[in-house]
Parts: structure tokens; sequence; C-alpha cells
């Protein structure tokens, strides 16, 4: 052992008090920085690194609790849980203190989903086009108990990642009846590998978040053949398909895994082992498309896919390369952004990778648990179904969405791992540790993106044109999608379905500079009338941001001030709105020049 007794009581005390003071410093940051006042690009640079420091302590102090409790069977690993959940509360309550009016623009998801959620207040039922409608009948109903939708998103991805922690721990106490092992789960499943996901109101992750509860209930049934293990899964089961299809489907493809390794694992090892019937998969699958097939979007989802695959479209790996080199990064930034993004995920992957490589190379060489070889398997399932989905064309391109499955056994594997090593190799454990508290805060890094502040101002503009506008004319934006009309109207509204905005057809694009050249005779008005154009703070401060790098900054660059003051002295241009972060303009005519 690293530590007796009289060790644990001194260092855990210690450890608490650090935390305890790291929790109230982040307060008094947090109740004296002044909010935001106007667009800003990013809610890390709005504190200080003070305020960061002692975040980065917390978190430090809690994976630190939970490896002192797993090497010495202590009951100190609540103070850890107590912690990250404290952190992990002020993470996700920035945009909140910061004034946000939310925290996603643009082409945000979440606008959709809240668009959804107020379609749902509005007219009590839910929309005819929500196929997956769990997350958001959850959060309307936080509302009708008086949270405001924004709190309630925060609060619903706060619990949602608190129980996916959690999860992890009990996942693998479950598996190995050590109650170590719950700290090890705990310590393992801290860094927020999913980024911005935790907080994006996302149902495709936010259902994959009770994934290892699944995963062990499904081992539960499978030695003890209970009722009520197979009534916890049918539960989850019918839950999951009202949450999310694709987590569904993985589902399926779980239950039916298990069923094939038991058979397989009986034929190799010539050992008889209890195992999973394949009616369990069958129902799986005929329960997700009893309720998938009955909505026509949904096989329009389908039909795009089909239609991707057949005419070649971009893979999401595809995609993520051809952004890789638009980016126009030297080699040495683009090893940045890659840690900067990924850097936590390749971790765990790469330590839950080369465990796997090593469990299903002892299944060959000697005798291995079932248990052991289960796990490894559903990693490389996990793997598999990450590669087939980064290599064909989908509506979501995000490589950390389709990989999913692959990231959270690799999460139970690096449990497990912490786990063994505190009776087999002791030695390991701080170097282990070690990588848990930088992935860690790698994870916390990637939780908010570059220029996701919807201001009120925005809001406010947005609306007013949205609700005032002649429809016969585009309006010309730049880095707004429809989903803003759907947040501002909620989905079922009949104003949700005109999309006024897009940030794909050129009808409705800003022109760069605002189209204006170097020559002093060029004219928007000459080229974009007859419509509405909209500039806004984000458009002139977007490129800004420190994320970017000074190449990136100046290409990025759209429009300023001088423009907008060109603009207005246009004879045929005339602006109908401002609220001082949001201006509408009405370009009367087309003239030729």
């Amino acid at each position: 052992m690293l530590f007796d007794d009289f060790d644990l009581s001194i260092l855990v005390k210690v450890l608490a008090i650090i935390g305890l003071l790291c929790i109230a410093s982040e307060g008094y940051f947090l109740a004296t920085v002044q909010g935001a006042t106007e667009f800003e690009t990013s809610v890390y640079t709005a504190y200080p690194f003070a305020f960061w420091l002692c975040f980065g302590l917390l978190v430090t102090v809690a994976v630190s609790i939970y490896a002192v409790s797993t090497m010495t069977h202590s009951a100190g690993w609540r103070w850890g849980l107590v912690f990250a959940m404290s952190a992990y509360a002020i993470l996700f309550s920035l945009p909140f203190f910061r004034g946000y009016r939310l925290y996603g623009r643009g082409t945000s998801d979440i606008l959709a989903h809240f668009g959804d959620i107020k379609a749902i207040l509005q007219t009590g039922s839910v929309p005819d086009t929500l196929w997956y409608p769990f997350e958001h009948v959850l959060v309307a109903e936080l509302v009708q108990l008086g949270l405001s939708m924004r709190i309630a998103a925060v609060f619903v991805g706060w619990v949602f990642t608190v129980l996916y922690i959690c999860s992890i721990g009990i996942a693998a106490r479950r598996f190995f009846g050590d109650r170590r092992a719950l700290t090890a789960g705990l310590c393992a499943g801290t860094p927020l590998l999913f980024g911005t996901y935790h907080i994006s109101l996302s149902p495709s992750v936010l259902s994959f978040f009770w994934f290892p509860m699944v995963v062990v209930v499904l081992e539960l049934y499978r030695r003890t053949k209970s009722g009520r293990y197979l009534a916890v899964l049918i539960v989850f089961l019918v839950a999951t398909v009202f949450f999310h299809p694709v987590t569904a489907l993985f589902l399926v493809i779980l239950f039916v895994t298990s069923s094939v390794f038991g058979f397989l694992f009986e034929w190799w090892t010539a050992r008889p082992v209890s195992k999973i019937s394949l009616n369990l998969g069958i129902v799986g699958l005929l329960s997700l498309l009893s309720w998938y097939m009955t909505f026509t979007t949904f096989e329009w989802a389908v039909r795009s896919v089909a239609y991707g695959l057949l005419k070649g479209h971009v893979s999401p790996g595809e995609a993520e390369f051809s952004q890789a080199v638009e980016a126009s990064l030297t080699v040495p930034q683009l090893v940045i952004r890659f840690v900067q993004i990924y850097g936590a995920v390749f971790v765990y992957l790469s330590i839950g990778g080369a465990f796997a490589l090593y469990l299903i190379y002892r299944v060959v060489t000697a005798k291995q648990s079932y248990l052991y070889t289960y796990l490894s398997l559903q990693f490389f399932v996990g793997f598999g179904l990450a590669g087939v989905f980064l290599n064909v064309y989908l509506i979501a391109f995000s490589p950390i969405r389709v990989s999913r499955y692959m990231i959270v056994l690799a999460v139970v594997l690096v449990a497990l791992l912490l786990y063994r090593c505190t009776d087999t190799n002791a030695q390991l454990v701080p170097a282990i540790v070690s990588i848990i508290i930088i992935a860690t805060l790698l994870g916390a890094g990637t939780v908010y993106g570059p220029n996701k502040h919807l201001t009120h101002k925005e809001y406010q503009g947005a609306e007013f044109v949205l609700r005032h506008h002649n429809e016969t004319v585009p309006i010309r934006s730049f880095s707004i999608s429809y989903k803003m009309e759907e947040f501002v109207f909620g989905t079922d509204h009949p104003n949700a379905n005109r999309k006024s905005f897009s940030v794909k057809d050129k009808r409705y694009s800003l022109p760069r500079h605002l189209g204006y050249g170097r020559k002093p005779n060029e004219s928007t008005a000459r080229s974009l009338g007859p419509g509405y154009l909209v500039t806004k703070q984000f458009d002139r401060k977007f490129h800004k941001a420190k994320y970017f790098t000074e190449r990136q900054q100046r290409a990025f660059f759209h429009h300023n001030k001088t423009h907008i003051r060109r603009l207005s002295t246009e004879p045929t241009v005339m602006k109908i709105y401002e609220n001082g972060g949001f201006e509408a303009w009405y370009v009367t005519n087309k003239t030729k020049s």
C-alpha cells in the first residue's frame, strides 16, 4: 500500500480544505467579474487566470481523492464526487453568469432543440416532426416547474454528466464486486470527453450517458437470468428509443454482439458460460423500427443517408480532413489544435485500446475471464462502428459523436486498468492518475467553443426582422441559419418553416465587406436589392477570437464599422432597426452600375 490509515486521514483532509477554498474562490470570481455587455468570442477569456487555476485545482483534488480512496479502501471518495460535481456545475453555468441569451448561435443544434421545447410548451403536445421527444419533454417539464429554459438546459446537461460519471463507477463496482472499483470508475469517468455535447442538449450524446448502466445490467441479467434485470433492460430500451434513434441502434448492436460473444467464448475456451438470447436484440430492433418508421421525416433522413452513400457525399472523416486543410495551419499549429480538441479522447482511446489488445492477447495465450474479454470485444465493436460512421455519409459529422460507443468502453477499460494496478502494479497508479488529471483539464477546455455567444440584442433583432419582414424578398445575413427561426417561434409555428435565414443559399448570404470592393463607385445597393440586410456585432468581432491564428483572423474578417458607415450613406438603403448590437437594413431597389 502507498498510504496507511494515518496518511489517508491527513491527505484527504488537506485535499478537502483545498477543494473548499477553490469553490469559495470561484464563487468570488463569479460574483465580482462583470457579465458580458456585448458579444464576446470566448467564455474562457472572460475570466482571469486565477479563476481557471482554482478550477484546475478543484478537479485535480477530486481525481486525487478518488485515487487515494482506490488505493486505501476509504470512504473519502465522497468528497471527490462533491468536488467534481461542484466544478462542473460552475463550469456549465458560466454562460448564465456571463448573461448570455444562450450559449449556441448560428447553426447550433440547441436552437432547434429549444424550438421543439417551445412548441411543446405552446401546444401542450409533441410536434409531429419530433422523432425523439424524451429530452425535450423533460426540459419542458422543468420549465413548467418554474425553471427558465436556459437554466433547465444547463441543469439537464449537468445531471446527465453526473449520471454518466456515476454510472461508470457503479458499472465498475458491479462488474468487479469491489468498492475500490467504484472509486476507480469515478476517477476514470471524470474527464469531459464529449466536450461541448455536455452542455448543448444533444440527444445523441446525452442518451449515451446511461450506456454503462445498460452494459452492467445486461451482464447481471446474463449471470442471473433474473426477470428484474430484464425489466430494467426493457425500460432502458424504451426510454432510449424515445431519446435518440442511433443510440437505440447501438443498444441493439450491444444486445446482438453480447449474445454472439457468449457462443464464441464458449467455443474458444471450451468452458460453459451463461449466454444472452438473440431475442433481446430482435425485440430491440422491432421496437426501434415500430416507432421511427411512423415518421415521414425519419424516412427522409434515411433516404438522405442512402442518397449520400450512392452519390459519394463527404464523409465525417473527409469533412474533418478538409477543415484541417482549409484552416491554413502549420504542422505545429495542427498538432496543438488536435490536442486542444481531441487530446483527452485520444489519450483515453490509446490507453483503453492498448489495454484491450493486452486482454485479447491473454485470451489467446492463457486463460482470461469472460468479463475482461467481453469488455475488450465491446471496445473493438465500438472501434468498428466508429470506422464505419467516419467513412460513410451521415447527417451528423462530429468524430466524437460517431465514436461515442468506443469512447465509453475506453473509459470503462481505463477504470479497469486503474483498479487492477492497485493490486498488481501499484507503482503505475500515479502515472495513470496523472494522465487522468491531464485528460480532465483538456476535456474542460473543450466544453466551450469560440463564437457561440447568442446575445440578447441579436435575438431581439432577429425576432424583429422575422416578425416584420416582407416574405417576398430575401434577408441577407452572415452566420444565421433557419434554426434561429425555430428558436424564435417554436418548431410548430407556421412561421418557423419559412427558412428566412440560411447559411447555404447564396441568395441569403451577406457578402464580405458588405459587397464593397476597392473601387469608390462600387455600391452594395447595386447588387443586393431589393431585400433586407442584417449586420451585427458578431460579424465584426468573431474573427478576433484568440482561438484563431493571426492568419486565420485576417482570412475570416467579414466587415467592420467603416463598411457600416458607408452602407448608411447609400441613397437606396434604409436602416429599419437598430438596438446597439444588431442592425437591419432595407435595400429598396436593384439598379445597374
